[in-house]
C-alpha cells in the first residue's frame, strides 16, 4: 500500500499511450501542413505559368513583323501604279475627299538607326510617305507593304529611328510624313510599296526600285 499523501503511481503504459497518441497528433499536424503546402506551390505555379503564357502571348502579338515574306499576291493592275512624288487622292466609302498620299523617296540602308543591322543577304529597304489631309482621318504604319517581282508581300519593320512613319489622325489641313521600312532579300531586284486598306485591299501601289 501506497504511504499517505503519497502521489498515486501512474501505470506506464498509460504514460506510454499518452506519449505514443500526442506522437501521432503531431505526425498528422505535420503531414496536413505538408500537403497544404504542397497544394499552395502546385496552385502558385499552375497560375505563375498561366500568367506567363498570357503575358509572353501578349508581347508576341505587339511584337512588330520584321520580315515574314507572305503568299504571293497579284500585282496591282496599271490603274493602281502612282508615280514617286505624285500626290494620289484618298476617299472614304462615300467617296468624300479625305485628303492626299504622296510617296516622297527611296533608299537601300544596311542599317536603321544606327544600331540595327540587316542580318547577311538581306536589306532594308526605306520609303519616306506623306500624309496631307482636307478632311479627318486616320494613319497608321501598317497601312504599308511592299511586294517583289514574284508578288511575295514584306510586312514594316516597326521602327526606323528618327523620322518613323507612327500612327494617327490627322485634323483637316494638317500634314504628317515619316519613313517606313521593310526588311527584304538583297538579292531583290524590284520592289513596289503598296499603300493598302485594313483588309489587305490595295488602293494604289508606288515602284520604289
Amino acid at each position: 500500500m501506497a504511504p499517505v499523501g503519497a502521489p498515486t503511481p501512474v501505470p506506464s503504459a498509460a504514460i506510454s499511450g499518452g506519449t505514443a497518441r500526442r506522437g501521432s497528433r503531431k505526425a498528422e499536424i505535420v503531414v496536413g501542413l505538408l500537403i497544404a503546402l504542397v497544394v499552395v506551390v502546385g496552385g502558385a505555379i499552375w497560375l505563375l505559368r498561366q500568367q506567363t503564357a498570357q503575358i509572353l502571348s501578349s508581347v508576341g502579338a505587339a511584337l512588330p513583323t520584321y520580315y515574314q515574306p507572305q503568299p504571293p499576291v497579284n500585282v496591282p493592275a496599271e490603274e493602281y501604279q502612282a508615280r514617286m512624288g505624285e500626290a494620289v487622292s484618298l476617299q472614304d466609302g462615300s467617296g468624300a475627299d479625305l485628303g492626299d498620299v504622296t510617296v516622297a523617296q527611296a533608299k537601300k540602308v544596311s542599317k536603321l538607326a544606327d544600331y540595327v543591322t540587316a542580318d547577311k543577304g538581306r536589306v532594308f529597304a526605306e520609303a519616306q510617305v506623306r500624309y496631307t489631309a482636307r478632311a479627318e482621318f486616320s494613319y497608321n504604319l501598317y497601312d504599308w507593304v511592299v511586294h517583289d517581282e514574284a508578288g511575295t508581300q514584306y510586312q514594316p519593320y516597326g521602327y526606323v529611328g528618327q523620322g518613323s512613319l507612327g500612327s494617327g489622325t490627322l485634323a483637316t489641313g494638317r500634314s504628317v510624313q515619316g519613313w517606313v521600312a521593310f526588311d527584304v532579300p538583297k538579292s531583290t531586284a524590284h520592289l513596289w510599296l503598296d499603300y493598302q486598306t485594313y483588309n489587305g485591299t490595295v488602293v494604289f501601289s508606288v515602284p520604289l526600285f
